[in-house]
Order: C-alpha cells, then sequence, then structure tokens
C-alpha cells in the first residue's frame, strides 16, 4: 500500500537483502503494527490481512476529489464497503494512526483539493497521532 512499483522499488534496492516472502511480509507490515497483528493472528488464527487492517482504529480522515487516476479504490477495492457509490465526486479516505488507509467510502461534496475532514480526538497535538500526516494542535479542526 505504500508503492505502486513496490516490485521496481525492491529489485533495485533489497533484491539481494530480503527474499520475496520477505519482502511482501515488510511492505505489508510497514505501517501496521506487528504486536497488535500477531496477537489478533494468535486469536484467530484464520485472520486475513485484509479484516486486520479494515478493523483498525480510524485516526483520521481525509477528503479528496474523486479522479479516474485514484488509485487506492483500484488497487484495494476490499477497503470500498458494499453499496458504495461507484463514481462519487470525492472519497473519504479514514487511516489508521499508522497512517494504513482503512475504509473509503463515497462523499457527495465538491471539493478542488484534498481536505482533512476528521480527526480523533486525543488532547496530543494531531502530528503525534497521525505519523506527521496531519498538522496542527489538539482540539477541533477549523
Amino acid at each position: 500500500m505504500l508503492n505502486r512499483n513496490f516490485e521496481g522499488w525492491h529489485e533495485a534496492y533489497f533484491r539481494k537483502i530480503l527474499t520475496a516472502t520477505e519482502s511482501i511480509t515488510v511492505s505489508i507490515l510497514s505501517d501496521v503494527d506487528p504486536a497488535a497483528l500477531l496477537c489478533a493472528a494468535h486469536r484467530n488464527p484464520t485472520l486475513k490481512i485484509s479484516d486486520f487492517i479494515t478493523g483498525a482504529e480510524p485516526a483520521f480522515k481525509i477528503t479528496i476529489r474523486n479522479s479516474p487516476n485514484f488509485y487506492l479504490v483500484r488497487a484495494y477495492p476490499w477497503l470500498v464497503p458494499a453499496g458504495e457509490l461507484a463514481n462519487p465526486l470525492a472519497w473519504t479516505v479514514t487511516f489508521s494512526r499508522y497512517g494504513i488507509p482503512i475504509r473509503i467510502e463515497a462523499a457527495s461534496i465538491a471539493i478542488t483539493q484534498p481536505m482533512v475532514t476528521w480527526v480523533k480526538e486525543t488532547g496530543q497535538p494531531y502530528t503525534r497521532i497521525t505519523k506527521n500526516l496531519v498538522g496542527g494542535p489538539a482540539g477541533p479542526l477549523a
């Protein structure tokens, strides 16, 4: 979920270091809490990584204008709940605190640039709880 060309990047920089299986594991787990994943897999040996990801706690949401080039919807259709519009005006992407997209929902607002539409209130600066992806002090969004 980090890079559309992970295989090319891996081939150029890490082929000698990691095996193909290890590289897939690294790419999937790079922003997932590994302890939580291992505990969940221990509790449920049939757990799918997609179920673990979509079950993560939401930390923030960003709404972006729909585009034919919006890669996440095409690459990870399981992030879009069944019954969502196929071609909405915009998409609202929900992220975990690790910056992983965990849900993509159709939005019916017309926007021209991405906008943060929600951040989980924790009393801490947003940069701390969003891996520096959302800036600003704690408190309501302006």
